[in-house]
């Protein structure tokens, strides 16, 4: 047995009282897909029942952190449900296999929030993207690329009118007088107007740096940018850019540029220094 999967279980507890009703009612049934022995199942139940609801605040404060990546999710989710509901995250597969996994709480977060808005709502995907890019997480690479995103950023195409509204409800979040959460528990964030998104498509980049943010782009810059999510070699890249009709010193170029902006990076370092032909 491993040390961090009873840790893991606990963290779960923690947070989720169903689960704890559950391994009390029958820990083996409750924890058999788990690699704990029934032992150490009894460890867990050893334990005086209140121990677990000693912090009653311990989800709100999660939840608060939470929602801090999240205040234009979190807005137009109070359009239909209240705040609190929010908290059956805690209960939720998505929290209890993160923990597991030991994937980022709010990108998973982002995720569910995304599927609890609907997931043809942009905004989720969204700040999601957002989110997932402040932690510059590097994806898992094909292997033997030689060009990738850089970690901070993402770009993908939305319903057209996605940045627009984005803005609009972050700054209406933001000239709030209260707090993030205080504004969102009141019952003016429920006023949120809905997103009226048009039939065509937005492309837009996510810069998570200083000096970046959201904007839009043309949709051949974001359909390379998207190529290169996970990676690509330099052959592939030059095909590809070949087929879109750029001849071969075009393209080196644009791939120069798009590195000395930032946009994308050489994975390993390994390819010579560009040159024109």
């Amino acid at each position: 047995m491993s040390a961090r999967v009873l840790q893991r279980i606990i963290v779960r507890m923690l947070f989720d009282p169903t689960l704890v009703a559950a391994v009390y009612a029958d820990a083996d049934t409750a924890l058999r897909d788990e690699d704990v022995t029934s032992v150490e199942r009894s460890w867990l139940t050893a334990i005086d029942p209140r121990r677990w609801r000693a912090d009653p605040h311990r989800q709100a404060r999660a939840l608060h952190g939470l929602v801090q990546e999240f205040p234009v999710s979190a807005a137009v989710y109070r359009r239909t449900a209240p705040l609190d509901t929010l908290l059956r995250y805690f209960s939720s597969s998505d929290f209890h296999a993160c923990i597991m996994t030991g994937d980022s709480l709010a990108v998973v977060f982002g995720g569910w929030l995304q599927k609890a808005l609907g997931n043809a709502h942009p905004v989720g995907a969204l700040e999601t993207m957002i989110c997932a890019r402040r932690r510059q997480v590097r994806r898992g690479l094909t292997p033997g690329s030689d060009w990738a995103l850089n970690p901070a950023i993402d770009a993908d195409h939305f319903p057209f009118g996605t940045l627009a509204y984005y803005d609009t409800v972050l700054r209406t979040v933001s000239r709030a007088e209260s707090s993030l959460l205080e504004y969102l528990l009141a019952g003016t964030a429920g006023e949120t107007d809905a997103f009226q998104g048009g039939s065509d498509s937005e492309a837009l980049v996510i810069e998570v740096t200083d000096t970046g943010g959201v904007g839009d782009a043309s949709p051949e810059l974001v359909n390379l940018l998207r190529r290169l999510r996970y990676g690509a070699t330099h052959a592939d890249v030059l095909s590809e850019l070949s087929t879109a009709g750029m001849e071969t010193d075009e393209a080196l170029e644009l791939l120069k540029t798009l590195e000395g902006e930032g946009l994308i990076v050489q994975v390993a370092g390994v390819l010579e220094p560009i040159s024109f032909v």
